[in-house]
């Protein structure tokens, strides 16, 4: 009785810990999802700035990421939210928004809008924050 107790005790433990095992495994890594943004952030920022003269291009074109936030639940795991300052002599910048799908396992822009920048807070032509 003791030895039938045992055996399902430990069949018990092994069903249980399954599924943590493969909820550990199966998930992408923060490292790996945040490269898989910075990717697309660098290809945004050289399209966003093809085709526009020179003369109109800030010495340093630069993004910011502004807000960045993580889910738990969901089709979306991962939001972020980000300026991309590059022209010069016009208060203006772009802002996109991201957000990570989870069964995919990519990034999706869904959202791209001109922003006026204050004058206090508009980019120097030849400063970058980064």
């Amino acid at each position: 009785m003791n030895n039938n107790r045992a055996s399902c005790l430990c069949i018990l433990g092994v069903l249980l810990s399954v599924p943590f095992f493969f909820g550990a495994c199966g998930g992408e890594s923060e490292s790996n999802i945040r490269k898989k943004l910075d990717v697309i952030l660098e290809d945004d920022c050289a399209a966003i700035v093809e085709g526009i003269p020179d003369s109109s291009i800030l010495d340093s074109v630069y993004y910011e990421t502004v807000e960045y936030k993580k889910y738990s639940k969901g089709k979306y795991i991962r939001k972020a939210v980000v300026d991309f300052y590059f022209l010069r002599g016009v208060a203006k910048k772009i802002r996109r928004k991201y957000r990570y799908h989870n069964e995919w396992g990519k990034w999706d822009r869904y959202h791209n809008r001109w922003i006026s920048i204050p004058d206090k807070q508009a980019p120097a032509d030849d400063v970058s924050p980064r």
